[in-house]
């Protein structure tokens, strides 16, 4: 269920630089990735932020405190039917009755098949130093032709039903997933299953380096700060290493060593480590597909993933040409593998903590061993720079005493609110629901569940959370960096 926090419940939140890319066109348009996006201070166009929601005003705040004493219809009818196959494989299913069908299949830290013997890890904390960008390439490599059939066909197969196929990738998890009307569900989820299965040969990542090197050139400065804020927070770790290929690394990289990667990896396919999630997808029909499907196997000796521990006293900078400068400062947040109602207090601290530093972006980013909490803000470097930055970290800091009675009253309210709000888009849904099974718990919970947990929350709860993510602050800052304070001078 924790991904549900991540995904339904931040009304300020923009995740910080997961490794979700800049849209590109894959060879038929409409296999297009999803973007990301830092936040400003006004409401967010759905089509141009992949996971993030809206930061609300004080004005939102009141409503949303009425909206959520409402009765909410879709909460008290959320039929979510999960089960899992014999091989392993999780499949999940929610009816919202729309028109349009969303099915996304998940992998978890990347395991995603290649062929009868090998696969390849697509999170981007597995890669050694010598595998950087691996995720990367993987990315932008589904669409492309599978073991029995094309890429092409398969696209323009896509297009003639009108469907809309996404791919996005992060440090820990791979999503695929398509948009269709639920008339066609038999053949969305025939071409998903088959583009989630990519052959990988040598000519099909030839032809994606123009795509690699688009993403790298037009990454937006927030990507960047979020980069380097990840390696001051998780320094040598595996939550360090960066989603992308860097500049250095753009060009061929050797077919062979990519395929002796995926076989020194793991040398079965696996269905413990895949989840499939149909919204406006009839279950039985669901279940019985992918039954029948023998693409992903259970792997019995899987090896469990590295952890990565937040260390915080970090600082990473890179000097820029621009003359502003744009900085990221977190703290230890709650990560997925923890107790859900510290998850959910994450989400309300992350709310009071927007309403604080009103002039910077707040974030939240748990992930299954740990998690960042903190505020990203850009400015233009002048004198007064390093005064605003110092006062904003120093409220951060003491984010602890913002954390009263009223104020979390008013953040549970915005964050019940925006959780109902989040489970009506279908797309958005099937997503943040094959994230959730893949989480720690694995657990898959109704809106109306998750709600009424963050509705538990005591003011306590908050305060611990808003003090853990005060204790040790990790700091990244691109630009004009020498307008930027040392944390120990804050």
């Amino acid at each position: 269920m924790y991904s549900i926090f991540l995904d339904y419940c931040f009304s300020i939140t923009c995740l910080l630089s997961q490794g979700t890319y800049r849209p590109r066109c894959c060879p038929v348009s409409r296999f297009v990735h999803s973007p990301l996006r830092p936040v400003s201070l006004q409401k967010v166009d759905d089509r141009s932020v992949d996971r993030a929601v809206f930061l609300l005003d004080r004005d939102s705040l009141i409503y949303c405190a009425y909206a959520a004493a409402a009765p909410n219809t879709l909460a008290s009818a959320f039929d979510l039917r999960s089960s899992r196959l014999t091989s392993g494989l999780s499949v999940s299913s929610v009816d919202l009755n729309q028109p349009i069908a969303h099915l996304a299949i998940a992998f978890r830290t990347g395991i995603v098949p290649i062929n009868d013997h090998c696969s390849l890890s697509a999170g981007s904390r597995h890669q050694s130093a010598t595998e950087a960008g691996f995720a990367h390439r993987l990315r932008n490599a589904l669409g492309g032709d599978s073991r029995r059939a094309k890429g092409l066909t398969m696209l323009w197969q896509a297009g003639a039903i009108g469907a809309n196929v996404h791919a996005t990738a992060d440090r820990e998890n791979i999503i695929l997933s398509m948009s269709f009307p639920r008339s066609q569900a038999s053949l969305g989820a025939s071409l998903l299953s088959e583009l989630a299965q990519p052959s990988l040969e040598a000519w099909e990542l030839e032809d994606s380096l123009d795509t690699i090197k688009s993403d790298v050139a037009h990454l937006s400065t927030y990507e960047r700060v979020s980069q380097l804020l990840h390696e001051a927070a998780f320094r040598n770790g595996p939550l360090g290493q960066s989603p992308l290929c860097g500049p250095h690394n753009t060009g061929s990289v050797n077919y062979r060593k990519l395929q002796d990667y995926a076989a020194s990896r793991l040398n079965m396919q696996v269905a413990s480590e895949c989840a499939v999630v149909g919204v406006n997808v009839d279950h039985g029909e669901l279940q019985s597909f992918f039954a029948e499907r023998a693409f992903i196997q259970e792997n019995k000796n899987r090896k469990e993933q590295a952890s990565s521990s937040y260390h915080g006293h970090g600082e990473s900078r890179r000097e820029g040409c621009s003359t502003g400068v744009a900085v990221a400062v977190a703290g230890e947040g709650p990560s997925l593998g923890g107790d859900a109602k510290r998850l959910a207090a994450g989400a309300v601290a992350a709310t009071i903590a927007q309403k604080v530093l009103s002039s910077s972006s707040v974030f939240y980013q748990p992930y299954s061993d740990s998690g960042l909490l903190g505020f990203y803000v850009e400015s233009v470097a002048d004198g007064t720079t390093a005064a605003k930055i110092k006062d904003s970290i120093n409220k951060f800091k003491t984010l602890e005493t913002s954390v009263d009675e009223s104020a979390v009253q008013g953040a549970k309210a915005a964050t019940k609110v925006a959780i109902l709000t989040k489970a009506d888009k279908g797309a958005e849904l099937a997503s943040s629901l094959a994230s959730s099974v893949l989480s720690p718990s694995r657990d898959l919970h109704s809106p109306s569940d998750v709600a009424a947990l963050v509705d538990s929350l005591s003011v306590n709860d908050v305060k611990e959370v808003a003090r853990l993510a005060g204790a040790r602050l990790s700091l990244g800052a691109l630009g004009s960096i020498r307008h930027v304070p040392y944390l120990d001078e804050c």
